[in-house]
C-alpha cells in the first residue's frame, strides 16, 4: 500500500489552505493548464496516436492486421526494431550513472562529508532499484513514447524517500517551458484507493464518502481504486512564484499545498523548488520536454520494406520447387481450390476424365539478385538508424579479423554517445531531487552499509542535520559511468601492460578481478618473495572456527548457545584469539561479562575432560604410565600446569598413583582411604 503523506499534514491549516487561493481556483487553474498542455501535444505531435502506433510497431502487431486467413497465409517477419531495442537498452543502462558531490569547502570535514554523501546518494538509489527503473524509463523512450519518467516521493508509512517508474501515458507535462527549464505544469494520473484518500485527507472524509457513493465503508468499497489527478503547477501568490501541488477527482479538489519537498521559509539544498520527476528523452530540439520523433518512427518504413522483400524471397523459395497449382475452370470449385496444399496425405478429386488437361503447375522463375541486395540495404539502413550493427548485437560478423570487429563496435558505441549524454543530463536532475528530499525528510539517521572497492566494510550515516551543515555542496554526475564495463578488453589491455612491465602487481590483481581480496593476495605475494617463513607465521596466526564464531554471536546477542559435546583445538584457539581483539574490547560491559563467563565455562569443561583423561591408563605407551594422554592439545596441558600439575602429572587434587619402590628405598604402605583424598 502506498501512502502519499507529508510531514506537514499534521498542520492542516498550513497544508490545505494555500494563501490567496481557494480549492475552486486551484482546480480551475489546473484544468486550464491540462487542457492547454494536452491540446498542444495532440496538435503538434499527435502524441497519443503516435505512442499507440510505435508500441504496435515494436511488438509487430501490424502483421496480424495484414492477415486475411492465417491458416493458409505464409507470414514473414524480421522485426529488427525489436532486436535493436533489446541490443542497445542494456548498453545504455549497464550501470547507474554515478553522482559527483563537490564539497562546500576545502577543509577535511567538508571533503569527508562530500565523499560520504556521494556514496549515500548512490547506495540509496541502488536500494530503490534505480537501475531497473531507469531501464524502464529509457525503454519507453526507445519504443517511441517520446519521453520517460521517474518520480521521487516521500512515503510516511516507510519513513523513506522512494523511487517510482511512472508510465509515460499517465503523465502530461506543460508546453510553456523549454528543455531543462522547470516544467510550468505536470499532471500525474495515479491509481488510488478510497482508503488511501481517507488517510491522506481526514478532514474531507464525509465529502470523499459522498463522492464515491459509499455509505457503510466496507473493506471492498474502501479498497476500490480510482484515477486520481495529482497536479503540480507554478502560481503567483502575493507577488511571488510558488510551486503548488493538489489532488482532485472529477473536478473535486481533495487538498492542495505548496511544494512539501522545499522549505519556503528556511534553507534548502536546491536553489529553487523542483517538480519531483526526472525526465528522459533523446531526440529533442529544446523547444519542450517531449521528443519530436523517435527511432521507431524513423525506422518504421524500412522495417516494412524488409518484411516485404523477405516475403517475396520466402514465397519464391517455397513455390520455386513445388510451383503454384492451376486448375481448369469447372474441374474444381473455387471454395475447394483455397484448401489445396502440397501435402503427400492430401487427395484431390477433379471433375474431369483427363487430369492432364485440367491441372498443371506454374513454376516461379529465379529471383534477380537486386531483390536480395535491396533487402540487405534496407537492413543496413535500419541498423544504421539504431547504431546496432552485427558486432554490437553479438551476431557473427563478416569481418575477417578481430580488430575489424573491435573497430565496428567502437563506431557503434560512438553513435550511441548522444543517448548516453542525454541520460547523464536526466540523472543530474535525478540526484538533485533525491538529495533535496533526503535533506527534508531524514530527521533520523539513515545507514548505508556496503563493501568498498578495497573489500572492507563501509558504513555511511546521513541525516538532515549533517546535510544542513554542508548546504553549499554541488551535485553533478560522472559522465559516461552508466556504460557497461568491457572487462574482456580491459583485461587484455592490462595483460599487455604487464608484459611490458608498465603496471604494478597490485593494480594487475585488482583489474583481473580473480581475487576476493587483491590487497591481501598482493601482501602474501610480497611476503613470499621476501621471507617465506614470515608468510607461514602469518598463516598460523589466522584462526577461525565457524562453531566458535556462531556461539560468540549468540552470547553477544544475549542468548546461551547449546552445549557442544566435543570442544576442538581450533574452537579453543578462536575463543582465546577473540579475547585479544579490539572487537571484544569495544563491546558493552554487559556483553563483555557474558562473553567472559561463557569462555570460563568452556575452559572449565575442558579442564574436567582433561582430568578424566589423565586418570585413564595408557596401555599403548612404552614404559610406565605418566597419567597424561598423548593426544592432549598443548593448550590443555598449559591449563593443567596452571592448575598445579606438571607435564606428565595429573592435576592437583587428583588421586596420586602409588609410589614405585626403588633399590634404595623400601616399599611404603598405602595411604589411608577412609577420609577421602590424602
Amino acid at each position: 500500500m502506498e501512502f502519499y503523506l507529508y510531514k506537514e499534514l499534521m498542520d492542516e491549516d498550513k497544508v490545505f489552505n494555500v494563501d490567496k487561493m481557494t480549492d475552486m481556483q486551484f482546480g480551475t487553474l489546473a484544468r486550464s493548464r491540462y487542457q492547454e498542455a494536452s491540446g498542444h501535444w495532440k496538435k503538434e505531435l499527435n502524441l497519443e496516436d503516435a505512442r499507440s502506433r510505435n508500441v504496435k510497431d515494436y511488438l509487430a502487431k501490424y502483421i496480424e492486421e495484414q492477415l486475411v486467413d492465417e491458416r493458409y497465409q505464409e507470414v514473414y517477419l524480421d522485426n529488427r526494431q525489436f532486436t535493436s531495442v533489446r541490443t542497445i537498452l542494456p548498453f545504455l543502462t549497464g550501470r547507474v550513472t554515478a553522482p559527483e558531490v563537490v564539497p562546500a569547502g576545502g577543509d577535511d570535514t567538508s571533503l569527508n562529508f562530500a565523499e560520504d554523501f556521494e556514496d549515500a546518494l548512490k547506495r540509496h538509489a541502488e536500494k530503490q532499484m534505480a537501475r531497473a527503473k531507469i531501464r524502464l524509463a529509457v525503454q519507453e523512450v526507445l519504443i517511441g513514447k517520446r519521453i520517460g519518467y521517474l518520480k521521487w516521493r516521500y512515503d510516511a508509512y516507510l519513513d523513506d524517500v522512494v523511487l517510482e517508474h511512472v508510465p509515460a501515458e499517465s503523465c502530461v507535462i506543460g508546453k510553456r517551458s523549454k528543455l531543462f527549464e522547470e516544467p510550468d505544469f505536470f499532471r500525474h494520473t495515479q491509481k488510488r484507493s478510497v482508503g488511501d484518500l481517507l488517510l491522506q485527507f481526514p478532514d474531507k472524509k464525509a465529502k470523499i464518502l459522498e463522492l464515491f457513493s459509499i455509505s457503510r465503508g466496507t473493506p471492498s468499497q474502501l479498497e476500490k481504486e480510482y484515477d486520481i489527478e495529482e497536479d503540480w503547477l507554478w502560481v503567483t501568490l502575493e507577488g511571488k512564484k510558488e510551486l503548488v501541488v493538489g489532488w482532485s477527482y472529477n473536478k473535486f479538489v481533495f487538498g492542495k499545498m505548496t511544494d512539501p519537498n522545499f522549505d519556503e521559509g528556511g534553507k534548502n539544498l536546491l536553489d529553487h523548488p523542483m517538480i519531483p520527476f526526472a525526465m528522459f528523452g533523446f531526440l529533442n530540439d529544446g523547444s519542450g520536454w517531449v521528443d519530436q520523433t523517435s527511432f521507431m518512427e524513423q525506422g518504421k518504413y524500412l522495417q516494412r520494406g524488409i518484411n516485404r522483400r523477405g516475403q517475396v524471397i520466402a514465397e519464391s523459395a517455397k513455390y520455386g520447387g513445388t510451383g503454384v497449382p492451376i486448375f481448369a475452370k469447372g474441374a474444381i470449385t473455387q471454395k475447394d481450390v483455397a484448401k489445396i496444399r502440397f501435402s503427400p496425405i492430401q487427395r484431390v478429386l477433379l471433375d474431369t476424365t483427363d487430369v492432364s488437361k485440367a491441372f498443371t503447375t506454374w513454376q516461379a522463375q529465379n529471383l534477380p539478385n537486386f531483390i536480395v541486395e535491396d533487402k540487405m540495404d534496407l537492413r543496413n539502413s535500419l541498423d544504421n538508424i539504431w547504431a546496432s550493427n552485427a558486432v554490437l548485437r553479438g551476431q557473427q560478423s563478416e569481418n575477417k579479423t578481430a580488430t575489424q570487429d573491435i573497430l565496428n563496435r567502437n563506431q557503434a558505441e560512438g553513435r550511441l554517445a548522444d543517448p548516453v549524454d542525454c541520460i547523464d543530463d536526466s540523472m543530474n536532475r535525478f540526484y538533485l531531487i533525491e538529495a533535496q528530499m533526503m535533506y527534508r525528510y531524514f530527521d533520523c539517521n539513515k545507514f548505508y552499509n556496503y563493501i568498498g572497492n578495497d573489500g572492507k566494510y563501509v558504513s555511511v550515516i546521513v541525516n538532515s542535520k549533517t546535510i544542513a551543515k554542508n548546504l553549499g555542496i554541488q551535485i553533478n554526475v560522472k559522465a559516461g559511468t552508466s556504460l557497461p564495463i568491457d572487462r574482456a578488453q580491459r583485461r587484455a589491455t592490462v595483460m599487455e601492460l604487464a608484459k611490458l612491465n608498465r603496471v604494478s602487481t597490485l593494480d594487475l590483481y585488482k583489474e583481473l578481478d580473480v581475487f576476493e581480496d587483491p590487497e591481501a593476495a598482493f601482501k602474501n605475494y610480497m611476503l613470499e618473495q621476501a621471507d617465506p617463513k614470515s608468510l607461514l607465521a602469518e598463516v598460523d596466526k589466522t584462526v577461525f572456527d565457524r562453531e566458535a564464531n556462531q556461539d560468540l554471536i549468540e552470547v553477544i546477542g544475549g542468548k546461551m548457545p547449546a552445549e557442544r559435546e566435543d570442544i576442538s583445538e581450533e574452537y579453543m584457539k578462536h575463543l582465546n584469539e577473540y579475547l585479544m581483539t579490539d572487537k571484544y574490547k569495544l563491546l558493552k560491559q554487559e556483553a563483555q561479562s557474558r562473553v567472559s563467563e561463557f569462555i570460563d565455562n568452556i575452559v572449565a569443561k575442558a579442564d574436567r575432560k582433561a582430568a578424566k583423561l589423565a586418570m585413564q591408563p595408557n596401555p599403548e605407551a612404552n614404559g610406565p604410565s605418566t597419567g597424561m594422554p598423548t593426544d592432549v592439545p598443548p593448550e590443555v596441558q598449559a591449563m593443567m600446569e596452571q592448575q598445579g600439575g606438571q607435564p606428565g602429572q595429573p592435576p592437583a587434587g587428583a588421586p596420586q598413583p602409588p609410589a614405585q619402590p626403588t633399590a634404595d628405598a623400601p616399599p611404603q604402605p598405602p595411604a589411608p582411604t577412609g577420609g577421602g583424598f590424602a
